[in-house]
């Protein structure tokens, strides 16, 4: 039961809590004011006279904007709204605070936008608008709307997931925030069309493939490396199609009742993909989906029984250890060639050194060139790939100690390594055009693998509480 004082938010036995919310909240605003700086090109500018060219934009009249800056500035305020207002009401039940906490949050997010707006002309090439402002006012709308709906309760499933004793639950929160993440992903840039003409455009332009291989070239390597890509991402969901919805000691789904439906999600998503202007529906892409759910359900059923984390005496550690070993390394180096592809080496220095100095650039000031479609697909793809990095790392060293205290000193090791291993990778493709040395990318694999650290000390790890012997007995038993 989610306790009702004022401030149980602060000091609730389970995340998350008010200040969890209030702290996403304030990320999220620094990453608004962030995104509307970028490339951070100062320009001197008098007080006065930005003033009164702000007062000209014509703040309360409506403007008409592109739908892609129209989908971004909304979706870029709609968590804003949204942790805002549940940092205010989380665990609180008296009516009355709601509306004045709704029009606190909606007026300071306006002033917000307005500030990130008015900054702009200290920053050229940013343009401030005021279409701008009215898409971020929509989002934070939308947020709130959106917290009323199903805040209280999604916060409450969470604290009830986190704190049972049972993993399995766990592993199955994690995964579905993944498929609905996912799904969410593949309809972005969000510029939905249902008009029976711009669909039918669609495939006359040839933009929808029904037949596998009817637009890809095989003999292309590049190709390959695209759909083991859409294997990696799909994995996750054979997983999640073998384990929801299942009782807590029941065995995951059989590989045919798994498969069929994490097929549906995946052909769901090609299926969904054909009302978004900017994407592809892909029959190739469908079946290699398909092909990494089936993996995932083979996966589950494999280790179904079996121990990964095992220290008993009838265990087999070293096994166990060269197992994880072996496929951190053997991704690691995946990692390697897939940001290297299409490994043409360089071998003029100075072009080189030239090259390496890209690597300094104002961290996400290369997206500004990208199109919502784009950039989205960009970060999202980097996370996943660097969360399972994330994933590996913290399963070998689980495999190394049954401490709790040391395993978490070990999880700072395996986030050096992610970053490092980044960093080599960022610094490496100097020597391979057309690619392009970006500490934006350092930045989303440090963050890919902190969440896959995390990830992995959640679902994986033994509780907070439990003591040395219940560790062992959790590292033994955590996959069964």
């Amino acid at each position: 039961m989610a306790p009702d004082s004022k401030s149980a938010g602060f000091r609730g036995p389970h995340s998350p809590r008010r200040l969890h919310l209030l702290l996403a909240a304030a990320l999220f605003a620094l990453f608004s004011l962030y995104g509307s700086l970028v490339p951070f090109t100062f320009q001197p500018t008098e007080f006065g006279e930005a003033l009164s060219s702000f007062s000209r934009i014509g703040l309360f009249q409506w403007h008409r904007a592109s739908r892609v800056d129209l989908v971004t500035n909304v979706l870029l305020f709609i968590p804003i709204g949204f942790f805002a207002l549940g940092a205010w009401l989380v665990d609180r039940k008296s009516r009355w605070q709601t509306p004045v906490a709704m029009v606190a949050v909606g007026v300071a997010c306006i002033a917000l936008s307005a500030f990130n707006e008015f900054s702009q002309f200290w920053f050229p090439p940013r343009v401030p608008s005021a279409s701008d402002i009215q898409a971020n006012t929509l989002g934070t709308v939308v947020g709130q709307i959106l917290w009323l709906l199903v805040g209280q309760r999604l916060v409450d499933w969470i604290r009830t997931v986190t704190a049972s004793s049972r993993p399995q639950q766990s592993r199955v929160l994690f995964l579905t925030l993944y498929v609905v993440a996912l799904v969410g992903y593949s309809m972005m840039p969000l510029d939905l069309t249902i008009h029976p003409e711009e669909i039918l455009q669609k495939f006359k332009n040839g933009r929808v493939e029904l037949i596998p291989f009817a637009q890809g070239s095989p003999a292309n390597l590049e190709f390959w490396w695209r759909q083991l890509t859409t294997v990696l991402l799909s994995l996750p969901v054979g997983v999640w199609a073998a384990r929801f919805r299942t009782a807590a000691n029941a065995p995951p789904r059989s590989l045919w009742a798994g498969t069929l439906i994490g097929m549906c999600v995946v052909i769901g998503i090609e299926c969904l993909q054909l009302f978004v202007n900017s994407r592809f529906p892909s029959a190739t892409e469908a079946l290699f989906g398909a092909c990494g759910v089936t993996g995932g359900v083979w996966a589950v059923r494999r280790q179904s029984g079996m121990s990964l984390f095992a220290t008993g005496a009838g265990d087999k550690p070293l096994a166990i250890r060269l197992t994880w070993g072996l496929s951190l390394m053997a991704y690691s180096l995946y990692l390697c060639s897939h940001f290297w592809w299409p490994m043409e080496l360089l071998r003029n220095r100075q072009k080189v050194i030239e090259r390496m100095g890209h690597f300094f650039n104002v961290p996400f000031s290369s997206m500004e060139r990208q199109t919502l479609l784009e950039a989205s697909t960009d970060v999202f793809q980097k996370l996943v790939l660097w969360s399972l990095l994330g994933i590996l790392s913290a399963g070998l060293l689980g495999s190394l100690t049954s401490s709790r205290g040391r395993y978490r000193l070990l999880l700072i090791v395996a986030l050096l390594y992610c970053m490092t291993l980044a960093t080599g990778i960022e610094l490496g493709q100097a020597l391979f055009p057309p690619r392009v040395t970006d500490v934006t990318d350092v930045l989303l694999a440090a963050l890919g693998g902190a969440l896959g650290i995390g990830i992995a000390g959640w679902i994986l790890g033994p509780r907070p509480d439990s003591t040395a012997d219940e560790c062992r007995k959790h590292w033994r038993t955590s996959f069964k």
